[in-house]
């Protein structure tokens, strides 16, 4: 199986319903401390990603991007912004 970088408009699509996504979840289950950590986390998921999928390499992981705990959104998006692209670009 190939990978091929999906566009920018694909990320756009995919990162909106996975952001819409998540502050939904948190709006029906007790609000969150911090949803818009979200969106850059899963930006620097996806482009991160993309890049190491490139390169032939597996999916980076959200733990090793220098975040503490404190950053577990940052974390959630960046680890659905790498599995998002992922998919969007399997060929």
């Amino acid at each position: 199986m190939g990978f091929t970088r999906p566009d920018q408009a694909t990320l756009e699509q995919y990162r909106d319903a996975a952001t819409q996504g998540h502050k939904s979840y948190w709006e029906q289950n007790g609000g969150s401390p911090n949803p818009d950590s979200y969106f850059p986390g899963y930006e620097a998921g996806w482009n991160t990603a993309a890049g190491a999928l490139e390169q032939g390499l597996g999916l980076p992981d959200a733990e090793a991007q220098g975040k503490g705990d404190e950053e577990w959104e940052w974390k959630h998006g960046f680890k659905q912004g790498a599995k998002d692209v992922e998919k969007a670009g399997s060929n």
